[in-house]
C-alpha cells in the first residue's frame, strides 16, 4: 500500500464521505458546521432554525474556519490528534485518506476486494438487523436479502419501475405489460381481483407491517418507498378533487 499527500485527493475524499454522511446544507454542499459538530459533540453550533432559535452561518466563521479550509483544500490536519479525531468523527479509517483505498474502512476495503460489492451494498448488509426491525419476515425470505444486495447497482432502473406501477395501483389501472392489477396493503402486493376493500380508495399502507417481495416487483428500496407512497398519494387526492 502506498501512502499519498496530495491536499486535493484529501479534500475529495472528504466531502465525498461527508455527504455520505449526510453533513451537507444548500446544493448538497459539505457543511462545516456538521462537521464541527461531529469533530466537538459537546460543543453543538446551532443554526438559526424556523422558530428563530441559534445563530446565523457568519456567526460560526471563526470556529469553523479550519473545517472548511478542510473540505476546500487549503489544508491538512495541523496535528495528529486532529487527524485521528476527525476519522473518529466520521467512522473511518485514516489510511481512507492516504491512500487508494475506495472505502472508508480496511474491513469494507477487503469485503469489496473478495466480493465486489460496492460499499453501500456492504454497508445494506452489515445493517440488515436495523431493515428487519421495519420489515417482518425479512430474516425468512432470501430473496428480501437479495433486494439489499441489488439494491446499489440497480437502484435507478428498479426503482422508476416501481414507481410507474405504484402510479398504476393508484390510477387503478393495468400496466399495459400486466394481465392483472395488484394493489398494496398490509398483507403486501397482491392481486386486485383478490383484494376489494381498496376499491376506488387510492392505496394505504402501514410502514410498520408493509414488506415487499422481489418476485411480485423489481427490486426495492426500503427507505425510499414510504415516501414515494406518500407522494403518490398527495397526488391522487389532488387529481381527484
Amino acid at each position: 500500500m502506498k501512502y499519498v499527500s496530495d491536499l486535493q485527493i484529501f479534500s475529495q475524499k472528504l466531502c465525498d464521505l461527508m455527504k455520505k454522511r449526510g453533513m451537507t446544507y444548500k446544493n448538497n454542499q459539505p457543511d462545516p458546521i456538521l462537521l464541527y459538530n461531529a469533530f466537538y459533540p459537546h460543543d453543538q453550533l446551532q443554526i438559526i432554525d424556523q422558530n428563530g432559535n441559534g445563530f446565523g452561518r457568519s456567526e460560526y466563521t471563526e470556529k469553523t474556519r479550519k473545517f472548511d479550509n478542510w473540505i476546500k483544500g487549503k489544508s491538512y490536519p495541523k496535528t495528529i490528534t486532529d487527524m485521528l479525531q476527525l476519522c473518529n468523527a466520521l467512522n473511518c479509517d485514516l489510511d481512507y485518506f492516504f491512500t487508494d483505498m475506495n472505502c472508508t474502512t480496511h474491513d469494507l476495503q477487503f469485503i469489496q476486494d473478495k466480493t465486489g460489492l460496492s460499499e453501500n451494498a456492504i454497508s445494506n448488509l452489515i445493517s440488515i438487523n436495523t431493515y428487519n426491525k421495519y420489515f417482518p419476515g425479512c430474516n425468512d425470505d432470501k430473496l428480501a436479502l437479495l433486494n439489499l444486495i441489488l439494491q446499489d447497482s440497480h437502484e435507478k432502473e428498479a426503482f422508476s419501475s416501481l414507481l410507474d406501477l405504484l402510479v398504476s395501483f393508484c390510477r387503478f389501472t393495468v400496466p399495459d405489460e400486466s394481465n392483472q392489477l395488484y394493489t398494496v396493503d398490509s398483507n403486501g402486493i397482491t392481486g386486485f381481483q383478490y383484494h376489494k376493500s381498496l376499491s376506488g380508495k387510492g392505496i394505504s399502507y402501514n410502514p410498520l407491517q408493509v414488506h415487499f417481495h422481489i418476485q411480485d416487483m423489481d427490486s426495492m428500496y426500503y427507505l425510499k418507498i414510504w415516501d414515494a407512497i406518500q407522494q403518490l398519494k398527495e397526488t391522487y387526492k389532488k387529481n381527484k378533487t
